[in-house]
């Protein structure tokens, strides 16, 4: 014989599904149910929903509602927690590459709650590990999300400066160009000797300054952003004075 033919009569609905056949009847109440509503205990006995609910303890907030007021007729004020204490700034650690290069106590532009561990190398904006950039094929060169959607068409500070210092030394190597070429010097060669330390001082205060001053404007160039053309002008004026005054050594060498 089966389970529901032995636990319940086969006329009898689950109390809860009036459609379905119950399989169960409750131990308590007497009440149909079927394999959903029935609630099993470890002992095998079986009770209907309604019964569950009424063997439930009470609740704790309705047995501190039912309590007594106290003696003294003043209801005490509600607990309250305690306020949590301010939440301190999260600062990242710096992994592999991105090392702090920001003094402590600055946080990223866009926001303001981290702390920064970089700055952009365009714009100078501080940045936190979310919002730094790595620009490709340029090492330890990093950008704001600003600056890496659209990129700034002005020169940042540390390149205007190196494209002037370029220009300063293509200006010194020139003269001392036109003073080589017009002659001005001539008197200063006797002999071998004198010669020679002509030429030395021409290596050391013209022709080193023409490729020191071809280096820097290089510098002032970056691959991955604009250029304009004051900065193409360093490189190729120092460029043509490293040619001549290299042209100008090789002839005098060989005469």
């Amino acid at each position: 014989m089966s389970e529901a033919d032995s636990s319940a009569p086969s006329a009898l609905m689950c109390v809860r599904h009036a459609r379905i056949p119950a399989t169960f009847a409750c131990d308590k109440c007497g009440a149909g149910m079927c394999n959903m509503c029935g609630f099993g205990k470890p002992a095998g006995s079986r009770y209907c929903a309604n019964c569950v609910a009424a063997m439930m303890p009470a609740a704790p907030v309705e047995a501190a509602a039912s309590s007594p007021a106290p003696a003294s007729g003043i209801t005490p004020p509600p607990l309250r927690p305690p306020p949590l204490p301010p939440r301190p700034a999260y600062t990242p650690q710096p992994t592999s590459w991105k090392q702090l290069r920001v003094p402590p106590g600055k946080f990223c532009a866009l926001h303001p709650t981290v702390g920064a561990i970089d700055y952009c190398s365009n714009c100078g904006a501080f940045m936190c590990e979310v919002c730094s950039f790595d620009v490709p094929g340029m090492a330890h060169h990093h950008v704001c999300p600003t600056c890496a959607v659209s990129p700034p068409s002005k020169l940042s500070g540390k390149r205007k400066l190196l494209m002037i210092f370029g220009y300063v030394l293509a200006v010194w190597s020139t003269i001392g160009l036109v003073v080589i070429v017009s002659g001005m010097l001539a008197s200063m060669v006797t002999d071998r000797e004198s010669l020679s330390r002509l030429g030395l001082m021409i290596i050391f205060f013209i022709f080193i300054p023409s490729l020191l001053g071809l280096a820097v404007s290089f510098s002032a160039q970056e691959k991955n952003l604009p250029n304009p053309p004051s900065v193409w002008g360093g490189i190729i004026w120092n460029s043509l004075l490293v040619t001549c005054f290299a042209a100008r050594l090789i002839i005098n060498h060989l005469s």
